[in-house]
């Protein structure tokens, strides 16, 4: 004759036998907690991607296609100087500041986009500093060339993927 288990909460005073059918029972209170630990955690971090590529995504009026260019700054040399600009960022001459971000517009011909910065450092007998980037359709991201046509207002022309089209 097969041995049975007894049914319903047996106490012999050491040890307490639970009813098979009650899953419940037999789940451990710290498993539950750590699952639904993990679950939270991993929908915080989907709420949070979610919400910082929005953010980027708003905040520089991008499209998709053009979030890789946050993450980047790009220099060149011209005339003796180093000029870094960095999309979604600011610009820079050596240690001055060219400009702050302003936006992301199409290029006037359709094709590419044209970067603007503006409100940089103030020159000794002039405005605060600018810079327009033109960025056309390149195979990599590159500065190529930079010039001031007019006391403290900056050009720069730069190629990059992300001027291709999304």
């Amino acid at each position: 004759m097969a041995a049975s288990l007894p049914t319903g909460d047996i106490d012999d005073g050491s040890v307490r036998l639970v009813d098979p059918a009650d899953y419940d029972a037999w789940q451990l209170p710290e498993l539950a907690e750590a699952t639904d630990a993990w679950k939270a955690a991993q929908s915080a971090k989907r709420t949070a991607k979610d919400k910082a590529q929005n953010s980027i995504a708003s905040k520089a009026g991008m499209a998709p296609h053009l979030w890789p260019l946050s993450r980047q700054c790009y220099t060149a040399k011209a005339d003796g100087f180093e000029y870094s600009v960095c999309p979604f960022g600011d610009a820079k001459q050596d240690g001055t500041l060219l400009g702050k971000w302003k936006g992301v517009e199409p290029a006037a011909e359709g094709k590419g986009l044209v970067f603007a910065f503006e409100n940089g450092a103030k020159c000794w007998n002039g405005p605060k500093r600018s810079l327009t980037v033109s960025v056309t359709c390149g195979a990599e991201d590159a500065l190529v060339a930079v010039a001031e046509p007019e006391t403290c207002t900056y050009t720069a022309e730069s190629t990059s993927p992300a001027a291709c089209g999304p």
